[in-house]
């Protein structure tokens, strides 16, 4: 079985978001510029009681036509029961059933002529994981005009679960399962991890579900080659691309190559109404913030510095 490590933490605490985290590791692949003792600086910088919130500026291709829009990207750690498959509210830290995850939340935002499209991923990625892929679980959702559509995907002690539930006939009814594979909706979490457990070279990877929704791609195991580079453009950056075989789609995903790796963007050549057509995101605003307890009417002034 193929294996994946993120974080060996010795000592891990989850109250909400707010936890701490010493440790160390001397795995530094070529090619990666990381401190002395990386971990120690993910929790200082993740164990805070706050969530790191980002924007950015969306162009989205539907229809064979770009569209303007808007992507919010939302990660933050918090406990989770990869039991019952859910946040665990009321964490018992005892549990055996009980992890801190990664998670993040994407949110997409665009129109298409009079009506709009407002997708969403939320994906829950392990800290210490010993398996592939790294994550208990990823759903999605998409709301427009026409109607609603869910997917979720459980990682199981088996295999994959996958389930589906939506407004079109011609969408799987059923729930179907597949091989373990790493997840390219797990992509996002495993950089801001620990860049080093990213995967390398021609592998078997599950394509992303927001992807292949957008595209009609069933969602199975694929054929890819994934390499990482510098960025042509800023030396300071990463260039991560996952190149599909089966199908003619590339992701590319830039981020800091310093602690702690934020996203900067990313670019995805697909194909729209029957045309080769590149989406791409650029990083505009970031706030950290306890943002769950941040609904008041006075607190819409924050959405000005995120730019919303």
């Amino acid at each position: 079985m193929q294996r994946i490590y993120l974080i060996p933490l010795i000592l891990l605490f989850a109250l909400n978001c707010n936890n701490t985290s010493d440790s160390g590791n001397d795995n530094n692949p070529a090619g990666f510029e990381t401190p002395l003792n990386p971990y120690l600086q993910f929790g200082e910088y993740w164990y805070k009681g706050e969530a790191e919130l980002s924007t950015y500026t969306l162009q989205q291709a539907r229809y064979g036509e770009i569209r303007e829009g808007i992507a919010i990207l939302i990660q933050v750690t918090e406990p989770f029961d990869h039991k019952q498959m859910v946040k665990a509210d009321q964490p018992d830290h005892d549990s055996k059933h009980i992890q801190n995850v990664l998670k993040y939340n994407l949110i997409k935002r665009f129109t298409t002529g009079i009506y709009d499209y407002s997708q969403m991923m939320s994906v829950f990625t392990a800290l210490e994981a010993e398996f592939v892929p790294a994550s208990y679980k990823v759903a999605y959702s998409n709301q427009d005009w026409c109607g609603q559509y869910y997917t979720e995907m459980l990682n199981e002690k088996k295999a994959l679960k996958v389930s589906h539930s939506s407004y079109f006939s011609t969408t799987p009814q059923k729930p179907y399962s597949l091989n373990k594979a790493y997840l390219e909706d797990e992509l996002f979490n495993l950089i801001r991890i620990n860049p080093t457990s990213l995967p390398q070279g021609e592998i078997i990877m599950i394509p992303g579900m927001m992807a292949s929704e957008m595209i009609h791609q069933s969602i199975e195991e694929q054929e890819v080659e994934v390499t990482l580079s510098d960025r042509a453009d800023n030396a300071t950056q990463y260039a991560y691309a996952v190149v599909y075989k089966e199908v003619p789609r590339r992701l590319t995903i830039f981020f800091d190559k310093q602690p702690p790796y934020i996203i900067r963007g990313w670019e995805e050549v697909t194909t729209s109404g029957g045309k080769q057509m590149r989406n791409k995101a650029e990083l505009q605003k970031q706030l950290w913030t306890p943002y769950w307890n941040q609904n008041a009417v006075k607190d819409e002034s924050l959405r000005k510095q995120l730019g919303l």
